[in-house]
């Protein structure tokens, strides 16, 4: 059996070795990041949506990667966590309820 001292190592080297991982990555990210602000593929059909997310350094895309991952972590909520997907559905049902009094 191991000993919490031997766990607590083990778990720091992993942080360690995760921290080298993601240093690389975050360096990568950078640097696209400094390569959106110019691209000019940004394309919503909107001409003042599409300025400001130049502004911001965004593109069409990027939020829709964003919406689809909201909406594939939305739909998994009541799999993942059924209990909170019950209180919330209480929580709106009452505010609901409340402001139609």
């Amino acid at each position: 059996m191991t000993t919490k001292a031997e766990l607590e190592a083990e778990l720091a080297e992993l942080r360690q070795q995760l921290d080298e991982a993601l240093a690389p990555d975050e360096a990568d990210a950078d640097a696209e990041a400094e390569e959106q602000p110019g691209d000019e593929t940004v394309g919503t059909g909107h001409p003042a949506l599409d300025q400001i997310l130049r502004e911001h350094g965004l593109s069409a895309d990027e939020i829709r990667g964003m919406m689809d991952q909201f909406n594939e972590e939305l739909g998994d909520l009541p799999q993942n966590k059924p209990l909170l997907t019950a209180l919330g559905a209480f929580a709106l049902g009452f505010v609901l309820g409340r402001m139609s009094k």
